[in-house]
């Protein structure tokens, strides 16, 4: 859950992963009220995969306050 006029954005990391907090791509929800957001990717079983959950405004792209990276497997 975000403040008003906030979404929630997941920067995520594919093995083989980024150096310097390097990404692959990220996932905005922008719902709010406890919505969820699905993205449909297909890895490899066993593959690497990293993310690291944060706010932002959508429409200006700012974002921050993320959290520590978390990794598993596909």
């Amino acid at each position: 859950m975000c403040a008003d006029s906030m979404s929630a954005v997941i920067k995520v990391d594919v093995a083989p992963y980024k150096s310097d907090g390097g990404y692959d791509f990220t996932i905005w929800n922008t719902g709010g009220n406890g919505s969820t957001k699905s993205v449909n990717k297909k890895y490899d079983e066993g593959t690497g995969v990293c993310i690291q959950a944060g706010m932002g405004e959508y429409s200006s792209g700012e974002w921050g306050l993320f959290g520590p990276w978390s990794c598993g497997q596909a």
